[in-house]
């Protein structure tokens, strides 16, 4: 009996040296508990608007069309007032603005579908997009049922009860867009938000039977990391989750650089994360001279916004030259949508102030004549984000400008190429 003993003695602490051995290698991953994070219930941004549905149902449209709610006929037995209003945004995971729906207690005899559209929302892993709701413990949670419509950029999912709702990604590159002047470095880290476990889970989410909680943004395991890739010019250095980016000495004639993360899933299949880079962030140049002749400083973050009533948005950046010199840019486009506009007599110009002392240097992308012509030349839209948010984007034509140094003004004709990125306020 005592040499049975010993031998379990020694067989335990065999097991206790093998696991701690485990545990103090630092080349062996150990994989986190994953916890639920608290946030805090997010403020209102407006005010609600209210809806009345009845047991024949309806659909709910909000906020241009960045949520939808539609009840089936029978999930309500009696006339119901529902508000919906826009809130900060407590997820960490999320994406965009929340939304409350409310009254929160209210049970519906058959599921409702919520839809959150993304088609004007920059987004680093579309197959990993879902939608989540914040419980009564302040966790957030995905419901575990998810229908991703691509070609409507549109993300759904089922519930039988309301709360406050948000738009979220999986995991995603942080950070997922950003300004970056001549050869700043710029630090890019992959994150994860549903536990390791569940990593099968994430291109693309499939349905499960209970509602997975988001934690706080871990650093993607390096298990996970295939190939990090560089689309554009700079440098790239990788290191296991993260990767250090330096942007090239001048501005590159295409931007944004893209920066590519592969990914290989437990499932066996793979995804691929995504970061834009702008090198440089308001610039115009006259003539293909480099963008330091006209650079526009960073003290003005300029403007952007959209008219219902005329369907067109506009641009306005001001800023000083390398000399000190002011300049002013306003740009006009059609629609609230990326995309690419040829300059036009209506809705699609590019118009420049450039103060040289006391004299200006106008431009135009309008011919003088009788009648007035257009050059050609385009405005592209690469980011047209919701309020809140950034509309970024390159112009670039052939240019009417007029010198009011001369003692006549003097009409001129040349090229003008920029880029911009702005807040959107309206």
């Amino acid at each position: 009996m005592a040499t049975l003993f010993r031998k379990l003695f020694l067989l335990t602490v065999l097991l206790a040296a093998v696991n701690a051995c485990k545990e103090d290698d630092p080349g062996v991953e150990q994989e986190e508990e994953h916890v639920g994070e608290v946030t805090p219930v997010g403020a209102a941004l407006g005010d609600a608007e209210s809806f009345s549905i009845g047991p024949e149902g309806g659909v709910i449209d909000f906020a241009d069309g960045l949520i939808q709610v539609n009840i089936p006929q029978g999930a309500l037995t009696t006339a119901t007032s529902i508000q919906v209003e826009s809130v900060e945004n407590t997820c960490s995971a999320g994406i965009g603005t929340s939304f409350r729906l409310v009254p929160h207690g209210l049970q519906f005899e058959t599921p409702v579908t919520i839809s959150f559209s993304y088609e004007h929302v920059p987004v680093s892993f579309e197959d990993g997009l879902a939608i989540a709701y914040q419980a009564d413990d302040g966790i957030w949670y995905w419901p575990g049922n998810l229908e991703r419509d691509k070609n409507q950029k549109t993300v759904s999912v089922q519930t039988t009860h309301f709360s406050d709702w948000t738009l979220f990604e999986s995991m995603h590159l942080a950070p997922q867009r950003a300004e970056a002047e001549p050869n700043e470095e710029i630090e890019l880290i992959a994150f994860r938000y549903l536990p390791e476990n569940e990593i099968s889970l994430l291109a693309p989410l499939v349905p499960t039977s209970d509602p997975i909680s988001l934690g706080e943004a871990v650093r993607l395991e390096t298990k996970f990391i295939k190939e990090w890739s560089l689309i554009g010019d700079g440098t790239l250095r990788p290191s296991g989750s993260s990767a250090m980016y330096q942007a090239p000495a001048t501005i590159p004639d295409e931007n944004p650089v893209t920066i590519s993360l592969e990914i290989d899933l437990r499932n066996g299949s793979k995804a691929f994360l995504l970061s834009n880079i702008i090198v440089g962030t308001m610039h115009v140049t006259l003539n293909g001279g480099p963008y330091s002749n006209l650079t526009i400083a960073a003290n003005n973050p300029g403007t952007g916004g959209y008219v219902a009533d005329k369907n067109t948005s506009f641009i306005g950046f001001s800023g000083l030259d390398k000399d000190g010199n002011a300049i002013a840019v306003q740009i006009f486009f059609p629609g609230n949508e990326k995309g690419q506009f040829s300059w036009n007599d209506t809705n699609c110009m590019v118009v420049t102030n450039h103060n040289i002392g006391t004299a200006i240097v106008a431009g135009v992308s309008v011919i003088p004549s009788d009648p007035p012509s257009i050059h050609p030349g385009y405005v592209k839209i690469t980011e047209f984000g919701e309020v809140g948010a950034t509309i970024s984007g390159t112009f670039e034509g052939n240019f009417t400008y007029t010198d009011y140094r001369c003692q006549i003004p003097c009409i001129e004709y040349g090229t003008v190429k920029g880029m911009f990125t702005v807040p959107r306020f309206q």
